[in-house]
């Protein structure tokens, strides 16, 4: 699973993907580019802060190149960095959108956006949200009214 996640673990992180082939361009109103998304990714690793990439970021670290244009970067990171992370990431212009606190955070600076989503590590060192509520669907909300 090397490039989804990087800080103490020890994986490869997403700073080991050849900047050339993730397509490197200037931001465009098509959404997040891999040049934030590296800074990003070296400000986490400089930081040794645990992080996860999920969506289509993931899927282009796997891949070892962008595959299409990103909306956004989603980004689950270690509660405790949270802060840091949003003073750094304002710093750089960005501010909350859509605040879901503690599920999550979508920040935006123009066309780029990063969804950020708090999580906590668990005893075994997986990273699980950081939001007491459970997990509920519309399918297991009807099954709970009608059970």
């Amino acid at each position: 699973m090397s490039g989804l996640s990087g800080g103490p673990v020890g994986q490869p992180g997403m700073s080991d993907w050849d900047h050339g082939a993730m397509g490197d361009a200037e931001p465009t109103a098509q959404g997040m580019t891999a040049i934030e998304v590296h800074a990003i990714v070296e400000w986490l690793e400089t930081r040794a802060v645990v992080y996860q990439i999920n969506g289509g970021w993931a899927v282009d670290a796997l891949v070892g190149h962008q595959t299409r244009p990103h909306r956004d970067l989603d980004l689950f990171v270690d509660a405790a960095a949270v802060d840091d992370i949003l003073g750094w990431l304002t710093a750089r212009g960005y501010a909350a959108e859509t605040d879901w606190l503690p599920a999550r955070l979508e920040l935006r600076s123009g066309p780029l956006r990063v969804d950020l989503h708090p999580m906590v590590l668990d005893s075994n060192g997986n990273g699980v949200p950081d939001d007491p509520r459970p997990f509920r669907t519309a399918a297991t909300s009807a099954a709970t009214r009608h059970g």
